[in-house]
């Protein structure tokens, strides 16, 4: 979704400083048009990239997770979240909005997790060599977040890993627009796994 949100950011800018220059420099030469709408790209995409970042992404990779999770907890900014799932399934990334899973929990009830901080416990291979196993989904974790601005700081995964049931396809353009995708961290208690897994799975068939 902040994709989307980011080009629709992009183009409104675009649009914006096409009627502003149109407005207050009617005949400008044209090379001069080319330069300052070259700029105001430039400008406009820098901005989309700091905007619709991933919530505390940049600070998590320049520190150090126990750094940051001592210094949230000296200001008591600190959530700290136990899950214990049984099973998982994961919808296949749309563009660059991170990983998916809809994790199983012992109560029946269904964790949705979302983000580009999921690649960190996902196995990465550079050639054939694996650079990090798999290590989410996970039968044991606990996930540290900011507890006002929600970004995670990190997993930790102390059970078994989980291999995902299936891979369902992708969100679309239509599940965003009516809102069909849960918030990361979100706990969803009035669908089952089996439902949820079987809605993701019906809605590729159409």
């Amino acid at each position: 979704m902040r994709v989307v949100l980011a080009g629709l950011f992009i183009v409104a800018g675009m649009v914006g400083g096409v009627v502003v220059l149109s407005t207050f420099l009617p005949h400008a030469p044209v090379w001069l048009l080319s330069i300052v709408m070259t700029l105001l790209f430039l400008g406009l995409t820098i901005a989309a990239l700091i905007l619709f970042n991933s919530p505390g992404g940049w600070r998590r990779k320049r520190q150090d997770p126990e750094v940051l999770v001592k210094e949230l907890q000296v200001q008591n900014l600190l959530t700290t979240e136990k899950f214990n799932p049984k099973r998982a399934f994961q919808v296949e990334e749309f563009e660059d909005e991170g990983s998916h899973y809809f994790v199983e929990l012992e109560d029946g009830s269904v964790l949705f997790l979302s983000g580009q901080y999921l690649y960190e416990y996902e196995t990465l291979k550079k050639g054939k060599e694996v650079m990090h196993p798999l290590r989410f989904p996970n039968t044991e974790f606990i996930i540290r977040r900011h507890s006002v601005k929600s970004y995670v700081i990190d997993v930790l995964c102390y059970g078994s890993v989980i291999e995902p049931e299936v891979v369902a396809p992708a969100f679309d353009t239509d599940d965003f627009g009516t809102n069909r995708i849960p918030e990361d961290g979100q706990v969803i208690a009035n669908k089952t796994f089996e439902q949820l897994k079987n809605e993701r799975l019906k809605h590729w068939s159409k």
